[in-house]
């Protein structure tokens, strides 16, 4: 039977040795010292601990500010705060997020090698200063419906919220650039002085008696700090003037390096390098963490406009407890970032599994002993950390911890996502009005708010994370595995061709006219002088035609069996991996295509020739006697396929067609599809690799038709289509190599073959 061969490494995630040298002597690993490898050989080298540190302390310092300023407002104006708080993160991040586009330009080298990064980041500059007045000139413009309707006393804590936008929105440029580099140290020191500066700010704000406003105008103090210290830090890096790498380097001595060889950014900068950031995945970063961000806060900001105010303070308050589970992974996240690009951008699956499952593993450890804490003792919490007039938000922040915890690890995969270019990444979208559906029907109490927000990021985690383990099944490498003398696999990837031409017939229980149908093949092949073979894969037929087959079928045809039935696609694959020709194609067994056909097929492939010959029912030479039902479900599928996929050939599913070798060594092994899908997914997977010269010939089909086109059928045709779709657009399944599959096979007697056990 078909096998594809799925061995994971079993050893991921793991440190791979399990003793160290000692004086030419192996002595065994203690837990700390493995604990500290692994953790420097994932997301926490290159200084990521440090700054794991510096989040933990940042976190802490904001925990503070929310602790000590809700005590000091009261839970009613205490959850206006939350309120513009929340408002805050999600203006923000859909700029903020060209900061994971720049992250990830940074990460993957995008760079130039001349001095023009200076004022390309100038520039870059300017454009981030722009948008943050810009949406400080927004938010202001805006301050009168948004106090309406969060029913705010004033407008002046709208104002300080713009006013908090602005060096936040500055601060992207070299907090990006810092992160993409591995440069995570900077970064958490300048974090970590603004959120003790607004700690500071916002305590002595509001025990001057400015309440809310006070609070805001903190926030604002802290972030205007930390946007400082980075801007400082790259200060050379925004001036037209620059040196040359070589005086640099004899001027500062020898640049910082990372384990990837790249130069990082020391306190002097880029040196000289430049940065370039993609749209598209601007574009989608823009989509896919303001959707996380809209999904993050959205409990929050309906609570306000739902709930009374007291009710709205506590939920916001169990809502801040809660996100203690999220301290520490979200600090994961970013650093797991930049890994995920570099690793995504070299192929090499093998480090970007195990670095999601390092920071798989920290997130669920970390976050879930949090929540777990916290649900088991809610009053404890809530009592200590906002006081006893808070004592309502006990009977949410066991669920809201869950919940959070659930959010860490879809923060994570929104950046693994994000670094495969997924649009999985933006899954945040579908839970955010999922959820502001569910609360505007399920409003009637904090509990039902925070039991709607359990649910669907539940149900948002599953979504990004199967389609993330399932990849993992898959190696970086295309090279083929080492085969056994019997695995036949190897004729299309190790052996080099041996006659020009490999037609195979796939077949199901055909009948009689199987035999005639295979002879004719071999008659027209042939005729036209060219070195060929003929393989016919029996899929599993119970009708006697195999046997017949072997019997009466000419020395050029080989017969090849599969256990039981399982699809045209598997029948497919398994006779064109066993191929020896230049060109490998197939033919429908049934005869209404007939086998004179292959002539004008065997003529244009020659040499280095189009990468796919197809027949096509619509080329004006064709002649088809088509009943109508057949006519109209043809016509039904091209309009899907075009709208999906929008391929340069107008019939796929003609079967008859031809394949150059070394296409279909690169194609095959990424073909997933077992039924009648599988012409479709062959021409997908094709235009995604840059195979795109196509010849379609004109056919000829017969008014025969003993099959039958079931509305099951025609089901389950749509299903495969989406499926391919799927793999192509959202989880980019075909963008990665893949090994080919490997077979197991048992020789009977003469032409015949058994694949696979019954």
């Amino acid at each position: 039977m078909f096998e594809m061969d799925l061995e994971m490494d079993a050893n991921m995630g793991v440190v791979r040795s399990d003793a160290v040298s000692t004086n030419g002597h192996l002595t065994p690993l203690g837990m700390p010292a493995r604990l500290r490898s692994s953790l420097h050989s994932s997301f926490a080298g290159n200084g990521g601990l440090s700054f794991l540190i510096a989040m933990s302390a940042v976190n802490l310092s904001n925990f503070i500010f929310h602790i000590v300023i809700s005590r000091m407002l009261g839970p009613a104006s205490y959850g206006a705060l939350g309120a513009l708080l929340g408002i805050i993160t999600v203006l923000t991040v859909p700029i903020a997020a060209a900061q994971a586009a720049i992250t990830q330009a940074a990460a993957e080298g995008d760079t130039v090698s001349d001095g023009s990064a200076r004022p390309r980041l100038a520039g870059v500059l300017k454009w981030v200063i722009a948008g943050g007045i810009g949406a400080l000139g927004l938010t202001a413009a805006s301050s009168s419906v948004i106090a309406s309707y969060l029913h705010l006393h004033s407008l002046e804590p709208v104002f300080f919220l713009g006013l908090w936008l602005l060096p936040s929105i500055v601060a992207i440029l070299p907090q990006g650039v810092l992160i993409g580099r591995l440069s995570f140290k900077p970064v958490g020191v300048a974090l970590t002085i603004g959120a003790g500066g607004r700690l500071v700010a916002g305590v002595i704000l509001v025990k001057a008696g400015y309440g809310v406003d006070g609070a805001m105008l903190g926030t604002a103090i802290g972030a205007g700090i930390s946007c400082l210290l980075l801007l400082w830090h790259l200060r050379g890096q925004f001036t037209p003037r620059f040196m040359s790498k070589a005086r640099r380097k004899a001027e500062h001595g020898a640049y910082n390096t990372r384990s990837s060889g790249r130069e990082m950014l020391g306190s002097e900068g880029l040196d000289g390098e430049g940065l370039g950031v993609n749209l598209s995945v601007a574009g989608l970063s823009i989509a896919a963490l303001t959707g996380s961000a809209v999904f993050l806060g959205i409990d929050t900001f309906l609570a306000r406009h739902f709930l009374t105010a007291s009710a709205a303070g506590f939920y916001a308050a169990a809502a801040v407890a809660a996100r203690i589970a999220l301290f520490l992974p979200s600090a994961i996240a970013l650093i797991a970032f930049p890994h995920f690009v570099t690793s995504r951008s070299k192929g090499d699956n093998v480090a970007g599994r195990r670095h999601l499952m390092h920071a798989i593993g920290g997130i669920g450890l970390l976050g879930t002993a949090s929540a777990i804490f916290i649900a088991a003792f809610p009053s404890l919490v809530v009592d200590v950390l906002f006081g006893s007039h808070y004592s309502t938000s006990a009977a949410v922040v066991g669920v809201l911890a869950v919940s959070a915890d659930v959010m860490g690890l879809i923060t994570l995969l929104v950046y693994y996502h994000l670094a495969r270019k997924s649009a999985l990444a933006a899954l945040g979208w579908i839970g955010s009005i999922a959820a502001g559906v569910l609360i505007g029907v399920f409003h009637t109490s904090p509990e039902s708010i925070a039991v709607v927000m359990l649910t669907t990021t539940s149900l948002v985690l599953a979504g990004m994370l199967l389609p993330a383990f399932r990849s993992w099944a898959f190696r970086k490498s295309a090279e083929p595995p080492s085969h056994t003398a019997g695995n036949m696999c190897s004729s299309l990837w190790s052996a080099k061709p041996e006659v020009d031409l490999t037609v195979v017939v796939p077949f199901f229980n055909p009948g009689e006219r199987l035999d005639s149908h295979i002879a004719s093949v071999v008659k027209t092949l042939e005729e036209t002088g060219r070195s060929f073979e003929v393989i016919a894969v029996s899929d599993g037929s119970t009708d006697g035609s195999m046997s017949r087959l072997v019997e009466t079928a000419p020395q050029s045809v080989q017969v090849v069996a599969l256990p039981h039935n399982q699809g045209k696609g598997e029948a497919l694959r398994l006779g064109m991996a066993m191929g020896r020709g230049r060109y490998v194609g197939f033919i429908d067994a049934d005869g209404d295509i007939p086998a004179e056909i292959l002539r004008s097929f065997a003529a244009i492939a020659t040499g280095n020739g189009p990468d796919i010959v197809l027949g096509s029912k619509l080329h004006k030479s064709s002649q088809v006697i088509y009943p109508p039902a057949r006519r109209l479900y043809s016509f039904s599928y091209r309009m899907m396929n075009r709208v999906l996929f929008n391929l340069n050939v107008s019939d796929t599913q003609t079967g008859v067609k031809l394949v150059r070798r070394d296409v279909l060594a690169n194609v095959l092994p990424r073909m997933l599809e077992k039924r009648f899908a599988f012409d479709l997914e062959l021409l997908v997977v094709a235009h995604r690799l840059g195979y795109r010269r196509h010849a379609e010939l004109p056919v000829t089909i017969r008014e025969r038709f003993t099959s039958t086109i079931s509305l099951r059928a025609v089901r389950g045709i749509v299903l495969d289509t989406l499926a391919i779709f799927y793999r192509l657009r959202l989880i980019r399944y075909y963008d990665v190599p893949h090994e080919p599959p490997s077979f197991s096979i048992l020789t009977t007697s003469g032409v015949t073959a058994q694949v696979g056990t019954p």
